[in-house]
């Protein structure tokens, strides 16, 4: 390919690949300085015009040539060019590259979630409902091969008049829901068993969106899909509108019978659950670090038996600000449920922090007490099956596998 914009080298190198016009002009240079020129048949002055003017003319012509032939050859390069996002690639290293992608996926989700924000928060459709819950997003995840867990939850939500978005897993549930309800966080498509890779890193990134949705100054109320809320949990709603905690969460440990039982505790294995709680963007820079420093913990590896899927990664972070030896971008502190009537409020600075009342809100381990449960969560049980038959036994399973049972439809 002839370059744009010759030099000298590429003149010749032009001049040379028009050989036929090259050819023709060296012998008209050849019978201009012979003396046949000079013989008395041609007359001198009138061969040597002659030989001038065509000199010019083929000349000229091989410049065309050149001009043409360059100017093609521009068009088809340009017509030509690679993929402008490799070409850019090309010029960082590959660690620069994956921070640019990164920064890249976190700006198109952050205005994916302000569009999401607009539509749906404030915990009900009718948000008139609870005007003091307007700043709060209800936010579930789930995926293809979770459906039918998610679409029974999905009953009950709207039933009682919930809104909310969905983190999706993987393309088809988020085809399915559509973009008005559903941002897609991942690719992971079918059932994941607890313990596994895939697994951890599916719950790293409902943290990660979580972080987002706080950053945007939104606070969050979240649920797992096998999280069933059965009716609206006026109690912890309360607590949520009243400012007083910054993180609501579910107790997770069998010995926690009421709130004073509950401290969690990260390294004795006494964690709060990560698939329940609320956390309120009142202190945003704080509870942000705070959410970064679980991101970071969840998303290390290799992982240890202790550290970390998301569950692990939150108790961890919140546990380690009250480590003396780990100076935190966070909070100064940490204090449990400090306004409780029966606790005293040490610093207001502090991570306010308290488990949901954990006979109103049993995870799987609790005993369950039928006629005062608000909602149920089925974890700690790997088999789909008996998860269901936990629901049902509770009340809390509408789905039949093609429509809601009770007076809602999911969709």
């Amino acid at each position: 390919m002839k370059k744009a914009v010759l030099n000298r080298k590429g003149f010749w190198v032009s001049v040379i690949e028009n050989e036929r016009l090259l050819q023709f002009c060296c012998i008209l240079y050849i019978f201009s300085s012979r003396s046949v020129f000079n013989h008395a048949l041609i007359d001198t002055m009138e061969s040597q015009k002659l030989i001038a003017y065509l000199l010019f003319f083929m000349f000229g012509a091989l410049l065309t040539t050149m001009f043409k032939g360059n100017q093609r050859d521009h068009l088809v390069a340009v017509s030509k060019q690679p993929d402008r996002s490799l070409m850019i690639k090309s010029n960082y290293s590959a660690p620069v590259e994956v921070a640019a992608e990164a920064v890249d996926k976190e700006l198109f989700m952050k205005r994916q979630l302000v569009d999401l924000i607009a539509r749906r928060s404030g915990i009900f459709v009718n948000r008139a409902l609870r005007p003091k819950l307007a700043n709060t997003l209800m936010v579930t995840m789930a995926n293809w091969g979770f459906k039918t867990f998610f679409f029974n939850w999905a009953c009950f939500s709207k039933q009682i008049g919930f809104d909310y978005i969905v983190l999706s897993m993987d393309p088809k549930l988020h085809n399915f829901l559509g973009e008005s309800r559903s941002i897609q966080m991942d690719e992971v498509s079918g059932k994941q068993e607890w313990g596994t890779s895939t697994y951890f890193d599916i719950g790293c990134h409902k943290l990660e969106a979580i972080q987002y949705i706080l950053e945007l100054g939104t606070d969050v109320f979240f649920s797992d899909a096998d999280n069933v809320i059965g009716r609206i949990p006026e109690r912890t709603f309360a607590e949520m509108e009243s400012g007083v905690y910054d993180v609501l969460i579910q107790a997770d440990h069998p010995s926690c019978v009421s709130r004073s039982d509950c401290p969690p505790k990260w390294k004795s294995g006494k964690t709060a659950n990560g698939g329940f709680y609320y956390f309120s963007a009142r202190r945003k820079e704080k509870v942000v670090a705070l959410l970064k420093r679980a991101v970071m913990w969840c998303l290390r590896k290799p992982r240890e038996k202790k550290c970390c899927d998301d569950q692990q990664a939150l108790n961890r972070a919140i546990y380690e600000l009250n480590d003396p030896g780990l100076p935190s971008p966070s909070f100064p502190g940490a204090e449990f449920c400090s306004y409780e009537p029966t606790a005293t409020l040490k610093d207001q600075d502090n991570l306010q922090y308290c488990v949901m009342d954990p006979v109103e809100h049993p995870a799987g381990r609790h005993d369950v007490k039928l006629d005062k449960i608000v909602s149920l969560h089925a974890n700690w049980i790997l088999d789909g099956g008996k998860k269901i038959e936990k629901l049902q036994r509770a009340g809390l399973w509408q789905w039949d596998g093609l429509s809601c049972t009770g007076d809602s439809d999911p969709s």
